[in-house]
């Protein structure tokens, strides 16, 4: 089943491998518009002999960093530096400081109600303005309820206005996942347009990873989280180098994540990434490879990094130094053979087929098919280019790290968040799983949004002279994953009357909720 060699009919996710894929009647008639849709040739020998080319430059620019003692080799490992932590200077600690200070403290519903004034998320769940303040309150409780691992009761409790029974009608709407995903991107959209986000980033770099959340050990998709030994699914976000989620999927705690890193990354209509950094987890051969014919590349921060090898095609000319860590194990032949194969799943997955399924089927359950050796070669081939320039560039392995940093502080956002493990009956079905991961994204966009507002207004009230500094090294160093200052606890008062005229529909049609 999970190589697709014996498959179900009526299976969504065990179906036959070509049912998945682009109709063979089908690519013969769209083939050429995939290939120029892809940017990629009909004939792969140009291609490939490009990149090969590119890598041996590479593997010459390791060779001479060996020679420089900039990276050794020892019995047949490649060693770097330990790397050093950016020192944080006295003046990025007294302004980041001094931002926090001015900004202050807020109260979690106070804070929603500001920012959905600005996005209109609540207009986007529900596809209209609220008709009153009960049904924009059943938006709120809803997405705290699932969002926050409380039960219905439980929010209840938290917001005095609303029943149990209103809360459990407003998390019915978070099943929708067209509907969440474009709350979450208006929120994401506002906060990329806010000028601060420019001295983080331009929204070309990316990354991605999974955060385990506590379900019942009795849930169908619930698996042992092997670092806390609890009962677990994930939510695996996808983090912009402008401190923002841009994209959300529940998964299946220990399963291979490079199908869900990719299925983000062309999923997502925020930005065009032209980096996703992974961890080992959110890596294949075969992933990596499909990455690149897609557009993009998965930069992968790997475990035992010095055993790793630099995979390359027989005909290459090898630098001395550095034979001991080169495997001339990559076939251009296989790959030329499977080219159109490879670029039909490509096209497929770009079309709708998911990355998940796609990645899973042409796993290493499907370690005999012709398909599958061609997509690792591939990969492997890319792979080596990237790690030439991983062991010859610290400013490339800091940018890499960087940016893995950011997607662990937004872990801890979420974290502070979601506390607790969710009730029994949920996460059964496929759409309480996704309300769940969606609910969570969508409060933590709400802070990063929230937050990154604060930090714009509080420099535009700052001197000319440090605003003249927002491009300074300090502000780079401030994170709008700061949530020391919202109390996400307590009795909720909505106030909502101060924000009625953005929120409400104010035109006679309403209707109670």
């Amino acid at each position: 089943l999970r190589s697709g060699a014996a498959w179900i009919d009526h299976s969504v996710a065990f179906r036959n491998r070509d049912d998945l894929l682009i109709s063979r009647e089908r690519w013969k008639k769209e083939r050429q518009r995939r290939y120029v849709q892809l940017n990629l040739p009909l004939k792969p020998d140009e291609y490939l002999d490009r990149l090969c080319s590119v890598l041996e430059e590479k593997l010459k620019r390791v060779d001479g960093a060996v020679a420089n003692g900039d990276i050794t080799i020892e019995e047949g490992t490649i060693r770097l530096p330990r790397p050093k932590a950016d020192p944080v200077s006295a003046e990025t600690t007294r302004q980041r400081t001094a931002l926090f200070k001015e900004i202050g403290t807020i109260q979690l519903p106070d804070l929603i109600l500001e920012v959905d004034s600005q996005t209109g998320f609540s207009r986007a769940l529900l596809d209209r303005p609220a008709r009153s303040e009960h049904e924009l309150l059943k938006v709120y409780g809803g997405m705290l309820a699932h969002g926050t691992s409380m039960d219905a009761s439980t929010v209840a409790l938290q917001i005095p206005q609303l029943t149990a029974a209103q809360i459990l009608s407003g998390m019915q709407l978070f099943e929708d996942a067209g509907r969440v995903r474009a709350a979450s991107d208006a929120v994401a959209s506002f906060q990329r347009q806010l000028p601060v986000t420019a001295t983080w980033g331009d929204g070309s770099l990316g990354s991605s990873d999974m955060m385990s959340l506590d379900v019942s050990r009795n849930i169908w998709n619930a698996r042992l989280d092997p670092r806390r030994g609890v009962a677990s699914v994930g939510t695996y976000t996808h983090v912009s180098d402008f401190w923002s989620i841009i994209y959300d999927l529940p998964v299946v705690l220990n399963d291979r994540q490079a199908g869900p890193a990719i299925e983000g990354a062309i999923r997502q209509e925020e930005i065009h990434i032209d980096q996703l950094a992974v961890d080992t987890h959110g890596y294949t051969d075969f992933g990596m490879g499909t990455a690149k014919l897609l557009g993009f590349d998965l930069c992968p921060r790997l475990k035992r990094l010095k055993e790793r090898k630099l995979h390359v095609p027989r005909k290459l000319s090898i630098p001395n130094g550095i034979r001991d860590v080169v495997d001339t194990n990559v076939s251009l032949r296989v790959i030329r053979q499977q080219w159109d194969e490879l670029v039909r799943i490509a096209a497929s997955i770009e079309t709708g087929t998911s990355a998940v399924i796609a990645l899973a089927r042409y796993g290493s359950a499907a370690v005999n098919d012709p398909v599958y050796r061609a997509g690792v070669y591939f990969g492997r081939l890319i792979r080596s280019i990237y790690l030439c320039d991983y062991f010859t560039s610290e400013s490339f392995r800091r940018i890499i790290n960087r940016i893995l940093v950011h997607g662990e502080a937004v872990h801890q956002l979420q974290r502070a968040i979601h506390q607790g493990s969710f009730s029994k009956p949920r996460g059964q079905r496929d759409e309480e799983l996704i309300a769940m991961s969606g609910s969570l994204t969508l409060l933590t966009n709400l802070c990063l949004a929230w937050t990154t507002s604060r930090i714009q207004s509080v420099l535009q009230t700052w001197p000319q002279n440090q605003q003249r500094d927002e491009g300074a090294a300090w502000l780079k160093a401030v994170s709008p994953a700061h949530f020391q200052n919202i109390n996400m606890r307590g009795t909720f008062s909505f106030p909502v009357e101060r924000y009625a005229d953005r929120l409400l529909d104010r035109t006679g049609n309403a209707a109670t909720a």
